[in-house]
């Protein structure tokens, strides 16, 4: 539809998002190196009564200049990434897969499309604490 003036356009994905936790996976790439950044966000304890909870934030992976070549990026690998002292720093198992979504993501030239959402409905309803991962380009 266009609007008046302009063109409409999407600007990504949009949720609302009921639960205590959310992982968010976040990656910027610059040629072929990487950076990633993996942070949990859950609702604190409310301050006073009737008071919204705080979110607290933590930082569960940070990347720093992970290199993956176009080849191995074609077979859907993640970035590998390094310590200062040159040892390999893994992504954490249960986030390779959201690293390897996220890295096809900000690796596809002029894209208009989501790479990936991927929601635990069926735990959510079946534990409260289970996290919800969002993954967009």
């Amino acid at each position: 539809m266009a609007a008046e003036g302009g063109s409409h356009r999407r600007n990504g994905v949009h949720a609302i998002v009921i639960g205590e936790v959310l992982v968010g996976v976040e990656m910027a790439r610059v040629d072929e190196t990487y950076q990633l950044v993996i942070v949990r966000h859950q609702l604190g304890k409310p301050k006073a009564e009737g008071k919204r909870p705080p979110v607290e934030s933590s930082v569960i992976f940070r990347g720093v200049d992970g290199q993956l070549s176009e080849k191995l990026r074609k077979q859907g690998l993640a970035p590998a990434f390094l310590t200062r002292s040159g040892e390999v720093k893994a992504v954490p198992g249960d986030f390779l897969e959201a690293a390897k979504i996220v890295a096809a993501g900000v690796s596809c030239v002029n894209c208009r499309h989501v790479h990936g959402l991927i929601g635990s409905a069926a735990a959510a309803t079946t534990d409260s604490a289970a996290a919800i991962v969002a993954i967009a380009s």
